[in-house]
């Protein structure tokens, strides 16, 4: 096998494979070629993956199979596979999203171990409140209001760029695991030489991330992947697109409307979409709930401080 090939990454993709080839009614070694290829692709986009899946695992892996075909005389040639352009990969990289099913899984897989606590943490704030991953990522405590149930994404004194950091109303569901915070808000902790631990300040959670994406099935993934399940949720359950466009930063509040944030119906429809997502996240886990979950989830931030 190619070097740097992982044989679990074949093995999926030759299951893939299969399951195309029987949506498809089986085909001949003459039906491969550039629009077979295009039809595989679509066919795993719909099944949750991005392009680059389908590049880097399930054409090696039918390339490999039918070169093996013909170094063993089954065929008479090796067909014309096709390629993957470098428009669909960077378009399809930006379309992935994940049904609610596939979230609770990723959930599950992160709550399960302290080590990834700081990724749970930060898809819960993402798919809550519509952020920018680096917004996310830089968040302290005090960019939070629990008093007017706000959480800024534009630190104190930090000037608004063009991708600008809104506030945004705290959603039910994300406020427990928010409250007690004290500084950087995405903390994970270290073993150290003497046994204790240590917290350090996360910075990037995107090869992590990927990889409890793995364990689901899902390759390829990318934090921002939170970011557009969130976009396209709200906008299928007919959430004013001002609202999903003003939580995300894409615009800002009309003029001499400063302190709208503090008013009732401020993005009110946003968050009852934001509720309603994770009242469906319900039928698959309850993780997601804090008194489900209890008190001990990141106790260690303390103890380890």
């Amino acid at each position: 096998m190619k070097e740097g090939y992982k044989r679990e990454a074949y093995v999926y993709a030759v299951a893939a494979l299969q399951r195309w080839l029987a949506s498809e009614g089986g085909l001949t070694i003459d039906d491969l070629g550039p629009e077979a290829t295009k039809r595989l692709l679509q066919f795993r986009l719909k099944e949750g993956v991005i392009a680059n899946t389908v590049k880097t695992n399930d054409l090696v892996a039918l390339r490999r199979s039918v070169t093996w075909a013909w170094e063993n005389k089954l065929i008479p040639s090796v067909p014309f596979i096709g390629r993957i352009d470098n428009r669909e990969l960077h378009s399809s990289k930006q379309a992935l999203t994940l049904t609610q099913k596939q979230v609770a899984q990723m959930l599950d897989v992160m709550a399960a171990s302290e080590d990834r606590e700081h990724l749970f943490l930060f898809s819960m704030i993402m798919l809550s409140t519509h952020a920018r991953v680096e917004a996310v990522l830089e968040a302290d405590s005090s960019q939070i209001d629990f008093d007017n149930n706000i959480f800024n994404f534009n630190a104190r004194g930090r000037m608004q760029t063009n991708k600008r950091r809104p506030i945004v109303p705290i959603a039910p569901t994300l406020r427990p695991w928010l409250e007690g915070l004290d500084g950087k808000v995405l903390r994970y902790r270290t073993l150290r030489k003497d046994g204790s631990y240590r917290t350090i300040e996360c910075k990037s959670v995107r090869q992590a991330f990927k990889r409890v994406l793995s364990k689901i099935g899902i390759e390829g993934g990318y934090p921002n992947t939170l970011r557009h399940t969130c976009h396209t949720y709200l906008q299928s359950q007919g959430v004013p697109q001002a609202q999903i466009d003003l939580a995300a930063g894409h615009s800002e509040p009309g003029s001499g409307r400063h302190y709208s944030h503090l008013r009732p119906e401020y993005l009110k429809e946003f968050i009852e979409g934001v509720e309603t997502y994770w009242n469906g996240i319900d039928q698959f886990t309850d993780v997601h709930r804090r008194s489900q979950v209890g008190p001990s989830f990141h106790a260690w931030r303390e103890l380890s401080a």
